[in-house]
């Protein structure tokens, strides 16, 4: 007999998405589920609709409170669910009917403490696979913490929802959501969660759609450049052990050069990245994880790391600013 999973979703004015994401948990085929809808202060209807599909299905439960953000909803859940394993869905997105045995299975095939499904991106309908995570197989922590080094950073590997965490290891070292923390608090809760971690099991089948909706460039609007380069050193860095590892692996660079990509969307001028980048690696040193780095092949990686080696800073903007102005023609 299978165990329950427990499926936590915080809604915080989703009644456009909402009613999807309720009906593709519904149509899994794993039915031993629970679902927890804590709707964050809502001012629209989605409260009225969660309810309403609470009230049809007894395995739904709808909490509701104050506004506080995403990570305190997560935590409301965590406290109150009574599966054996605990997996997180954003209210815009939805799953695919086989989502919860793919985890599941993946999870007590080799006794794991972790599972993970790739991500297939959804932009307005058009659907594409995040196909960083490949084959079917199963990582020690410490080849995990490798793999991601290299590829980071990415959704599937940062994403706490595309996951099924054991619920006891959450209860007995008390993991919440860092309520304080308003920038890239999953990948936070993942590097403490691994901390717990012996096993992760690897399924490469994209059975999460994460939707992109067009507000997500909103809010990274709102983080400065210099910001934004620290919030993903503090992250990357947590993922190495020791210098050895920060300097030889891809992920410092892709980093960066996802940084630059966004700081462009921003509008900021090429003269202000090409200086801010400057003055930054001049100030930490820490340029020498890019000179030091593993040749990336993967585009458009392989081209921006071969100019940001060469301190060519102001060339890497005014790369993804053609490309900017290429793709609005």
């Amino acid at each position: 007999m299978q165990e329950i999973v427990t499926v936590i979703v915080p809604v915080y004015n989703a009644e456009k998405y909402i009613e999807a994401c309720i009906q593709s948990v519904e149509a899994q085929s794993m039915e031993s589920w629970e679902l927890i809808l804590v709707d964050d202060g809502s001012t629209d209807s989605s409260y009225d609709i969660c309810q309403n599909y609470a009230n049809k299905n007894k395995r739904i439960r709808v909490i509701r409170q104050e506004n506080s953000g995403v990570s305190v909803a997560r935590n409301t859940g965590i406290q109150v669910a009574t599966g054996k394993y605990i997996t997180f869905i954003d209210s815009d997105d939805y799953i695919m009917s086989n989502h919860l045995q793919v985890l599941y299975s993946r999870m007590r095939e080799d006794c794991c403490e972790l599972a993970i499904s790739n991500i297939c991106l959804d932009c307005m309908g058009k659907k594409r696979n995040n196909i960083w995570l490949k084959g079917e197989r199963t990582y020690s922590k410490q080849d995990y913490m490798k793999y991601v080094r290299d590829i980071f950073p990415n959704v599937s590997v940062g994403s706490v929802c595309n996951k099924l965490f054991c619920a006891e290891i959450i209860r007995e070292n008390e993991l919440l959501f860092d309520v304080d923390c308003n920038h890239s608090e999953d990948y936070f809760y993942n590097i403490k969660y691994l901390s717990f971690c012996h096993k992760i099991g690897i399924s490469d089948e994209a059975t999460y759609f994460y939707r992109l909706t067009g507000e997500e460039s909103l809010s990274k609007s709102q983080t400065d450049f210099v910001t934004a380069i620290r919030r993903w050193e503090s992250v990357y860095f947590a993922f190495c052990t020791n210098e050895a590892e920060m300097s030889g692996s891809r992920g410092y660079v892709r980093a960066m050069v996802d940084c630059i990509s966004e700081e462009v969307k921003r509008g900021s001028s090429i003269r202000t990245i090409k200086k801010t980048l400057k003055e930054h690696f001049e100030e930490t040193g820490y340029f020498k994880y890019i000179k030091e780095a593993k040749r990336i092949k993967e585009y458009p990686y392989n081209i921006a790391g071969f100019f940001l080696k060469k301190k060519a800073y102001g060339i890497v903007a005014k790369l993804f600013k053609t490309v900017q102005t290429l793709r609005k023609r």
